[in-house]
Formats: C-alpha cells, structure tokens, sequence
C-alpha cells in the first residue's frame, strides 16, 4: 500500500521497524517492483536502499557501522564550526555550515538509522566542543586566570569537575526503566480480567503493564517510568530515577556557561590594543579575536 500509493515517509517507518522490502503480494509483485510500475522511481531507489541498509543494521557489523558514522558525523560537523566561526566572517560561516548540514543530510539519507533509534551524534558534538574549551583554556588563559582571579578559578575548576561527573554518571544512569515481572506481565493482567478487577495502562510494544506517566521510549526500547524525554545530548531517557539530577546538570551547565562568558571577555580585555572595560567590546568580540597574536 504504501509503495502504491508514494508514501514516502510511510515506507521508511515500515522498514525501519523490520517490514520486509522484498516481500510480494498475491500477485508476485514486490515493493520495489510495484513502485517501479506506478513510475516512483524515486521511491523505489529508496525502498531498495533502506531494505539493504537495515538488513545490515540489525547484524553486529552493521550497528557497529553506524555507531562509527554517528560519530564521525558528530566530529566532522563540530570541527566544521570551530574552523569556520574561527576563520570566516558570520555570514559566510552560516553559509558554509547550511550548506555542509544539507549536504551531509542528502548523503546519509538512505545510510542513517530513523530519528527513532539511538545514536551518538549530538553527544560527539557536546564532548568535542565542552573538550576544545576545555583544552583552549588550559593552553591560554589556565595561568592568566590562577594569577588575576584564584578564589573564582578554584570555583571554575570545582564547578566543571561536578558537571562533568554529572554528565558521565548520567550517560549510564538507569532513568527508571520498567521491567517485566510476575506482577505486570500479562498472565497477571489475564488474572486481573478473569477476576473483573480494574486493567491498568498496558503498554502494547513490551506486553506488560506500567505505571501511571510511564511511557514506551522508542529509542531505548524500554518503558520508563515518569518518562520526561529521550536526551540525545546524553543518549540516555530522562525518568523517575534521574530527573532531577538533570535538572541540576543543566542548571550548573548555564551557570559555567555565564562563567566562561565573562573568563573569556576578560581575557580579551586584558590583551594588548584592546577597551579597558566589558561594555565596548560586545559588539566587536569576533573583530578582537581575529586582532589578538
């Protein structure tokens, strides 16, 4: 049906979750064939494509593939911000940046695993850009900020070594994951019907019941209890068991960021040619970037 009628974005879910791209109807006609004959050929590239693709995805091989690509892709796009925020005016920055996004998203179209499965993309680009801060920091300013601001340094480093044992413990941190047990599975919710008791929230993936506010996260593939979202930052779900440890983490993450604005402007400040104070450098940062040794 869905290769009859063009639909696109139907056919990708469907193959996504394990339908069979090869399969034929009753009169021997496949997927592929049928879109073929109604003149999709766009659409039966695209079948052909993401039947391979998953067909490999689901082996060992394959999801080790794309874990690389995940990666790779994450890395390629964060350096390409850092060079080009760094070497080109704002305009052309957002130009090459746009252009690269659609690009990249054209090439790994049929070669990327649905919005639906984890992967560690936006990770790689949090951990390489809270990194290069980091070893910027370390390079240039670490000394200028020991010898002008001590109390506040000490402050800086020991809220950044929280965030960062907040980040790392949350990555692997169970949200609150609902597991099967003889008390939700459904011979117990077959007893509960036999005896004319009340049928709790029955989550039709797992086969089991949950809890009130529990919800099925197609990412993980688990039911999460109290689910607030699935975190890509993190690739983790976001539950009962560690929401407000990331609501601290993001807190503490605003409050670094503020820290390193004002880190940042007054360093530039204290550079040779550059205003004396904050307020006249707000709109020429960039032009005193690219004026410093």
């Amino acid at each position: 049906w869905a290769a009859s009628k063009a639909q696109t974005r139907a056919v990708k879910v469907l193959l996504e979750n394990g339908a069979d791209g090869t399969i034929e109807d009753n009169e021997g006609n496949t997927p592929i064939f049928t879109a073929k004959k109604k003149g999709y050929f766009g659409l039966s590239y695209t079948i052909s494509r993401c039947t391979a693709f998953y067909s490999h995805y689901r082996t060992t091989s394959g999801k080790k593939m794309q874990e690389f690509v995940h990666i790779a892709s994450g890395f390629t796009f964060a350096a390409s911000i850092l060079y080009s925020m760094t070497h080109f005016p704002l305009w052309f920055s957002f130009l090459f940046l746009s252009t690269l996004f659609i690009l990249g998203r054209l090439f790994l179209e049929d070669r990327w695993a649905g919005e639906a499965k984890p992967h560690k993309f936006y990770m790689t680009m949090f951990l390489f850009g809270y990194w290069t801060c980091t070893i910027t920091y370390i390079l240039h300013m670490m000394s200028w900020h020991l010898s002008n601001h001590p109390i506040e340094c000490i402050f800086f480093y020991g809220l950044n070594a929280v965030v960062t044992f907040l980040y790392c413990w949350l990555v692997y941190k169970d949200p609150g994951i609902v597991h099967p047990s003889s008390k939700n599975d459904m011979n117990a919710i077959i007893k509960k019907l036999e005896n004319g008791e009340k049928l709790p929230q029955i989550c039709t993936t797992c086969m089991m019941a949950k809890p009130l506010r529990a919800k099925h996260c197609k990412s993980c593939n688990q039911c999460v209890a109290r689910f607030d979202h699935h975190c890509y930052w993190l690739n983790n779900c976001v539950g009962v068991e560690n929401h407000k440890w990331f609501i601290l983490m993001l807190a503490l993450i605003y409050v670094g960021h503020m820290f390193w604005a004002k880190i940042v402007i007054y360093y530039i400040c204290d550079l040779p040619g550059t205003p004396d104070t904050i307020w006249p450098l707000m709109t020429n940062l960039p032009l005193m970037y690219h004026q410093q040794p």
